[in-house]
């Protein structure tokens, strides 16, 4: 029993030993097609730097080429918009020019016809005043002509007065006599004839009248008296004569005063015509004068009125030129404000350039500690579980990247490299021309590949943008896309994950 013990005990040492040596094989296998599989990766990843890289010159040559264009025509605008701005000055001050001159000669005009009306109106003056001296002159030429016949006809009046008056004098010496007689003989018959009434009254009063004493008194008295009155007359006939050729001497030149004052009526009227024509052509004048004062006023106003359009005209070419100011100031922000766009881009550019500096840096100093840990372990060619370790999470001194990136594995980094490209994919999707690089990057589950990812992105943005995208990489690098899409299916066919290898490795 302990032989067979002791012989079970070998043969389970041997087959222990066996299995050591079987796992510490697989184990080196395992490590080995590992170190491989990241040497294929690292082959990858540089490939895919280096389209990463040509893209990326690409999109900072096509934004720096952007930005040149942008500034000339920045350059062109600005000149055009000094040309309009020379040319409306110029079309401007053509139109003002002429403007000013059009009006400059209708103010000219207007004052040429304003003297004409004032000399008009000067010489309608004058003529006025020239007719009221003449009127004034004939009128007092009249009226000495009419005092000197006046005065003619009155001094010969008065000589024949006073001849008369000589002659009634001679005559009125003998008239008192005359008087007397006449009166002792008007007495005498007014006595005879009181007599001659009392007798009768007293026989009318003895006795009643009768038809003849009525026809007496009615018809016998009267003509008695009468008969008196002519006796007085045919006696005293001379007296009367001369008392009656006076009259009528009076009355003739009552009548010549008369027919005179009649005379001087009509002259009167005559001149008063006259005068009333002179005051209707004084009329006439003093409307023509105030038709002229209307017209200056008129003319006046049509002046001011010209001013005002004048500076209306002048407020709207401020106007206008306050608008183009602001239209130029909003061109100038269009422009700040596209030069600020385009230095954040710039910017972008920079960083996005920094970032994969330091991502270079981080795969070299990973391609250096592979590679040193790689070739230490083709010397040693033992202990490659250790050595996979180191080349895995060890830490060499070689390499200026701090601990936590350091710590980090493969897949974490490739993660980063992903999303560090979308990053940079988002950023530059505003551009016209697009370089897609072709990276792809093992991990645990699957090969991961930024052209994917890329893929996925422009699926996600409009049809329009994905066109031109696509057109412009495949008008720009379609070799290197090609030469890409090579290099993952061969890394996709060297590269397997270690859950393969071990199923691989357990079937064999």
């Amino acid at each position: 029993m302990q032989g067979n013990i002791l012989s079970a005990k070998a043969d389970l040492e041997q087959l222990n030993s066996r299995l050591a040596a079987y796992v510490h094989r697989v184990r080196q296998l395992k490590d080995e097609n590992d170190i491989k599989d990241l040497k294929a990766a690292i082959t990858v990843l540089e490939d895919d730097l280096r389209s990463l890289k040509a893209s990326y010159e690409c999109q900072i040559n096509h934004l720096s080429s952007s930005i040149r264009i942008l500034t000339e025509e920045k350059h062109e605008l600005q000149k055009e918009l000094l040309a309009h701005k020379e040319t409306d000055a110029h079309f401007m001050d053509r139109g003002l020019k002429s403007d000013l001159s059009d009006y400059e000669r209708e103010i000219s005009t207007l004052k040429l016809r304003i003297r004409q009306l004032q000399l008009e109106a000067g010489d309608g003056q004058s003529a006025k005043k020239k007719l009221i001296e003449e009127l004034h002159d004939l009128k007092q030429k009249q009226r000495l002509g009419r005092m000197r016949s006046r005065l003619d006809w009155y001094i010969a009046q008065f000589a024949a007065n006073d001849a008369r008056m000589q002659e009634v004098a001679h005559k009125e010496a003998t008239v008192p006599e005359i008087l007397l007689r006449l009166r002792k003989t008007a007495r005498d018959e007014i006595r005879k004839h009181q007599e001659e009434t009392k007798a009768y009254f007293k026989k009318t009063v003895r006795h009643p009248r009768t038809d003849p004493d009525i026809i007496y008194i009615a018809l016998v008295l009267p003509a008695r008296a009468s008969s008196l009155t002519r006796l007085c007359i045919s006696k005293h006939g001379f007296h009367f004569t001369l008392f009656i050729f006076l009259a009528n001497s009076f009355i003739q030149q009552v009548s010549m005063l008369q027919s005179q004052l009649v005379d001087e009526r009509k002259r009167n009227r005559f001149l008063k015509m006259e005068s009333y024509q002179s005051g209707q052509q004084n009329l006439l004048l003093q409307k023509e004068v105030v038709e002229l004062k209307a017209k200056v006023q008129t003319q006046d106003h049509q002046i001011n009125l010209m001013e005002q359009a004048l500076k209306t005209a002048q407020r709207d070419l401020d106007k206008t030129r306050i608008e183009y100011e602001d239209k130029l100031r909003r061109v100038e922000s269009v422009i700040a404000e596209q030069t600020s766009i385009n230095e954040t881009a710039q910017n972008q550019a920079s960083q996005v350039r920094t970032e994969v500096a330091r991502l270079r840096k981080l795969l070299e100093n990973e391609e250096r500690r592979l590679h040193l840990q790689l070739s230490s372990d083709l010397d040693a060619g033992n202990n490659l579980q250790t050595e996979t370790d180191h080349v895995l999470g060890g830490i060499t001194p070689e390499v200026d990247v701090s601990s936590e990136i350091q710590e980090k594995p493969i897949d974490a980094i490739a993660s980063e490299l992903i999303t560090h490209l979308s990053k940079s994919k988002d950023s530059f999707g505003s551009c016209e021309t697009f370089c897609p690089p072709t990276v792809s990057i093992p991990g645990q589950s699957a090969v991961l590949s930024t052209r994917r990812s890329f893929e996925q992105y422009s699926a996600e943005q409009p049809q329009g943008q994905h066109q031109e995208a696509t057109r412009a990489t495949s008008a720009t690098d379609g070799n290197e896309a090609y030469q890409g899409e090579e290099q993952e299916t061969r890394g996709s066919n060297r590269l397997k994950f270690p859950k393969e290898k071990e199923i691989d490795n357990s079937k064999k």
